[in-house]
């Protein structure tokens, strides 16, 4: 097992790479681009991280914006997620085309943030923002 950011991650060792009798080389590569999805390191690397960056921004900013206003969540860790989300990219086109859909979505969360009255610490459960999944993308 090991850890994506903030959950850990199982990769089977009966993935389906092998089922399919891929060289084990290949596995291994593929693995090491799975884990390495959130904080890139090779030229590859950084392709699957901008690309898990680029989707999470295009896909989950409305459920963090509800996470946000059920009050699931502070205001501020939210803008974080997104802001962080967008930081971590490190291929510059994907910054480009990522640009807008932070900016977007921080301004979307501005104008919810009146609105969202003040959240508890943690959530319901117990959980903080930092310990939950945070790639749903």
């Amino acid at each position: 097992m090991t850890w994506n950011g903030h959950f850990p991650v199982r990769i089977p060792r009966s993935c389906r790479l092998r089922e399919q009798q891929a060289p084990e080389i290949l596995i291994r590569d593929v693995e090491q681009l799975v884990l390495a999805h959130e904080t890139g390191g090779s030229a590859e690397a950084d392709l699957v991280q901008a690309a898990d960056s680029l989707s999470f921004l295009d896909t989950n900013v409305d459920l963090f914006l509800g996470f946000a206003r059920s009050g699931r969540f502070p205001v501020s860790a939210v803008r974080w997620k997104f802001e962080n989300t967008y930081d971590r990219i490190k291929v510059p086109r994907a910054r480009l085309i990522a640009r807008p859909l932070v900016d977007d979505a921080v301004a979307r969360l501005a104008a919810l943030e009146p609105t969202v009255a003040p959240p508890a610490a943690l959530s319901g459960d117990g959980q903080s923002i930092m310990s939950f999944p945070l790639d749903e993308g």
